[in-house]
Order: structure tokens, then sequence, then C-alpha cells
């Protein structure tokens, strides 16, 4: 059985960051896609298919990675939805996860195991939403 080449949606306002991210996913069978803000984020999500996004907290021109995950949440109820913060506090953390992000990382993450967790939590938001429309 062959495993489906997941599209992911990289959001980060770092265009290094961004850069290495989307190269090293590659790496790893993702079919990923940079975006540097938050417009450019929407844009993409409404032409392509998108499996799984990840999305900085933090971005420095327009919406903040909360206010696009709530906004994603509304016109892509069922992707899953990882934030990621270079900024670790309790704070951004709830309110990605009340936005609607299933998962949360701390940078600096190694991208194996950004891998891993983008592909862990397609599978369980996956089986959650199958489980819910039976």
């Amino acid at each position: 059985m062959t495993r489906k080449r997941l599209r992911v949606l990289v959001v980060d306002d770092n265009e290094e960051l961004l850069k290495g991210i989307v190269s090293g996913l590659s790496q790893y069978d993702f079919k990923a896609i940079g975006a540097k803000t938050a417009d450019n984020a929407i844009v993409l999500c409404r032409e392509e298919q998108i499996d799984v996004a990840i999305i900085d907290v933090v971005l420095e021109e327009g919406l903040s990675g909360p206010e696009l995950i709530k906004l994603l949440r509304k016109s892509a109820p069922l992707m899953p939805i990882v934030a990621i913060s270079g900024v670790e506090n309790v704070r951004d953390c709830r309110a990605c996860f009340k936005a609607g992000a299933q998962d949360y990382v701390a940078k600096p993450i190694s991208i194996g195991d950004l891998a891993q967790r983008v592909r862990e939590t397609f599978v369980q938001h996956s089986s959650f939403t199958e489980s819910k429309s039976q």
C-alpha cells in the first residue's frame, strides 16, 4: 500500500526558516508549500488542496498566527493545523488551541521531529473526523 504524499502549507515570516522547513519536509516525502504572510497562506489554501498547515504563532505582517488559524478553521474545518513558535508561553499556546490548532510545537525543532508531529497530527485528526462522521 502506498502512503499518501501529504501537502503541507508552511507559514512563517522568517524567509530563511521557511525555506529550510519546506526543503526539509520534502526530504520526508511531504509536498511542502511555503507562505511568508497570512494573505499568501489564505490564497494558497484556496488554490491548493492542503492536507496539513504549519503556522508560526508570531507573524510580522497582517494577521497573527492564532488569527490565521481561526480564519483557516472556518474555510477548511477538517484541515489539521500545527502551530509553531520560537517564543514558548502559555498564553500563545492557549490562543492557538482556542483558534483551532491540533498541536503546538516550540522552536527549535529538528525537521525529523517536525515531520513526525505533522504526520501524527494528520493521522489522529483524520481518525477523529472519520469516527465523528460515522
